[in-house]
């Protein structure tokens, strides 16, 4: 459609507001009904396709049916015809509606760390659920959800704060069909199966509404990166952070809800949008009728949500929203309180702080890449650098390595004698994999050092991982050698083609157990049997690991998960026979590494390991231990047993107990969380971490 086109039919065209792949967009003014409508016009290479007239008449019946409060309205959709020129200008009429659109919601809020009430939350997906299930009923996938394409009506605030959610282009697919370009703004929110260049589906829009909801919950999308190719493939293959790692406030119930919607497998996302709302609310405890007329009381999303009302599921429901306090166990800022902050002026050999090596999930399973890719830095009551000079934070490479090599971090900003710093590798390399040395210079400002300076004059901060060798007896690795196995990469693993370390192996397949029992429990509800019986088996690979899995499943039981990621098991099957298994592997790295620190380890941090060690150990291993019993005696039951009302019990049993391996248990005595792989993978950062001494002082010695 050209610019200087001015009227068109009835329709007077006032702004351009932009273009995609498909269509032209203007904002008209309909001459005839005096009202402001939206234009739409396909593209001429759209049209040079000789069967897209005829696609498109078809189309515009469909797509002028729709109506569903919370889909922009379809007005007119024709093909117009000159009687002069005999040519053909499709083009398409919506409702105007006026207000920003989620994408600009999400970037005032959630990225900038005001996150939306939980009211507005669900209000939102639920109303766009609904509008989703309703086109997918017509026959309608929209294969393009995001958030640039919901629109938040500012003069219909009645029901949610921010607007009333309307769903707009949906029509574009249905009139001009699928584009086979995928544009930079869809990378984000487009599912594995698309990714792999297969046609979307109804499951693909529940993966692009998931997204939607971890950015909205999180801050952040789930993969990112400058190089759409790598958002893609993460897409794919990449294990997306859990959300709670990225806002603590956000509980468990909704994580679940989250990361089912983003399972690779498309079969077992939710079967619909309107299941997944229920999901969302329920994890909030709170309904999802969107025809009240009265806006709900508005809660923000970090306080927990009222008491539940008496439900079904009350018994697994209530421990879930329990399980919010482990929201200050799940990243590396839930680690600090084992650490004492420093009160008394700094002196010589005293700890002023601690740096902790966290996660940003960007990973990829053939890489460590994603895994200890950040060091989060606090410290207290140190003093500024002289005027004119700045603080250079480096990491360096082991001591017995010649010659160093180092990374610069960057500057370090003091807050009234604080710091609370995270820092980053655009790369997102695994840190622990190449340094174990902290240091801190104080150089001029103007003219930034290009490598880290061995003038001990220059130093005046520095904190290193225990580095000494282990008395005869143990094996013969370092502290710092354990903690890799544990968070970076160990030999064996390697060879079997896993990477990331021992820990984060047990973190992922601990929620995969998690996902699957969750799943076969929803299937329950919708009375899906032979889906059921497949999730029974996946527990079972992952739990025994598939060398050892034929001692629970029969010989032809076929493998359902990635052969790779299940060759070890998470529990020992037969004592003494697997002792490659995750939770004894884990424990015998733990120890190894406290005895082989040398009383380097100060006395919280001691303790730390204790109780990670029994943890793991005892703990994990028990609980994992009594999901496999459950899943055991589910996998032999036919249909009509998995049917009775008594399986149902062993369903939310089995649920809690992989809920408690992932998540922890909450003491009401102590008021803390106790245990789950998720909290224990943190403490391992801990235990990784670097307590940092000022300089002069013994620390400071070693060059």
């Amino acid at each position: 459609m050209s610019t200087e086109t001015r009227r068109f039919s009835k329709y007077e065209l006032r702004e351009r507001l932009g273009q995609d792949d498909l269509v032209e967009t203007w904002k008209a003014f309909d001459t005839q009904l005096q009202r402001y409508v939206v234009i739409k016009f396909p593209h001429t290479n759209l049209q040079n396709d000789p069967d897209f007239l005829k696609r498109f008449e078809h189309g515009a019946k469909v797509a002028v049916s729709l109506n569903h409060p919370n889909l922009a309205q379809i007005y007119d959709a024709q093909v117009a015809r000159s009687s002069k020129s005999g040519s053909t200008n499709p083009y398409i009429a919506v409702d105007y509606i006026e207000g920003q659109t989620l994408a600009d919601y999400i970037h005032n809020t959630s990225r900038v760390g005001n996150f939306p009430s939980i009211s507005d939350i669900i209000y939102i997906f639920t109303a766009i659920s609904s509008a989703v299930d309703y086109a997918h009923q017509k026959g309608i996938i929209y294969c393009n959800i995001k958030p640039t394409n919901i629109l938040l009506d500012k003069h219909n605030t009645a029901r949610c704060s921010v607007g009333e959610p309307i769903l707009a282009n949906f029509e574009v697919p249905t009139l001009c069909g699928n584009s086979s370009n995928v544009s930079m703004e869809t990378v984000p929110y487009i599912s594995p199966e698309q990714a792999r260049g297969y046609p979307g589906n109804e499951h693909s829009d529940i993966y692009s509404l998931g997204v939607i909801l971890y950015e909205i919950c999180a801050g952040v999308p789930p993969f990112s990166s400058e190089n759409p190719t790598d958002v893609m493939m993460q897409h794919m293959k990449a294990a997306p952070t859990p959300p709670e790692q990225l806002n603590w406030h956000i509980p468990p119930a909704l994580s679940k809800v989250i990361l089912r919607s983003l399972a690779k497998d498309p079969m077992a996302r939710f079967p619909n949008a309107s299941t997944m709302a229920v999901a969302l609310a329920d994890a909030f405890n709170r309904p999802t009728s969107v025809v009240s007329t009265r806006p709900a009381p508005v809660t923000p999303l970090p306080l927990q949500s009222s008491p539940p009302k008496r439900r079904r599921r009350k018994p697994l429901l209530i421990a879930l929203i329990a399980l919010l306090l482990l929201l200050l166990a799940s990243s590396g800022l839930g680690a600090f309180v084992h650490f004492s902050r420093p009160t008394s002026p700094v002196v010589a050999n005293q700890i002023v702080g601690h740096a902790y090596f966290e996660s940003s999930g960007q990973f990829i399973e053939n890489s460590t890449n994603g895994i200890n890719d950040k060091l989060h830095l606090i410290m207290h009551n140190i003093s500024s650098p002289a005027l004119g000079k700045s603080y250079y934070l480096w990491l360096l490479s082991d001591k017995n390595q010649k010659p160093t090599t180092f990374i610069l971090l960057g500057t370090v900003q003091v807050n009234n004698g604080n710091v609370d710093s995270i820092f980053r590798t655009p790369q997102h390399t695994n840190l622990i994999a190449t340094t174990s040395r902290l240091l801190f210079t104080e150089e001029s400002t103007n003219l930034a050092p290009s490598s880290f300076s061995t003038n001990l004059s220059t130093w005046r901060y520095y904190a290193e991982i225990p580095q000494t060798y282990p008395s005869p007896g143990v094996p013969h690795l370092t502290t710092l050698g354990f903690l890799r196995l544990l968070l970076f990469e160990g030999t064996k693993l390697a060879a079997q083609g896993l990477h990331g370390g021992s820990a984060i192996r047990l973190l992922r397949n601990t929620g995969k157990v998690l996902e699957w029992a969750s799943s076969a429990r929803d299937e329950w509800d919708l009375k899906n049997f032979p889906l059921m019986h497949r999730h029974f088996i996946r527990i079972l690979d992952y739990l025994d690991g598939l060398p050892f899995v034929q001692a629970d499943l029969s010989p032809r039981t076929p493998v359902l998960v990635n052969p790779i990621l299940a060759q070890n098991g998470l529990v020992t099957v037969i004592p003494g026979d697997n002792p490659e298994a995750y939770t004894p592997r884990i424990a015998f790295h733990i120890l190894s590494a406290l005895e082989a620190a040398h009383g380097l380890f100060s006395s919280d941090k001691v303790q730390l390991a204790l109780e990670v060690d029994k943890d793991v150990r005892v703990n994990l291993e028990y609980l994992l231990q009594l999901v496999r019993r459950d899943a055991k005696q589910l996998v032999t039951m036919t249909d009509g047993q998995l049917a009775q009302r008594s399986t149902l019990s062993l369903l939310n049993e089995m649920l809690t107990q992989a809920n408690y391996a992932y998540a922890g248990q909450f003491d009401p005595v102590s008021g803390h969380l106790q245990g789950g792989a998720l909290n224990d993978y943190n403490l391992i950062q801990t235990i990784a971490s670097f307590d940092i001494f000022p300089c002069p002082g013994s620390q400071c010695t070693v060059k």
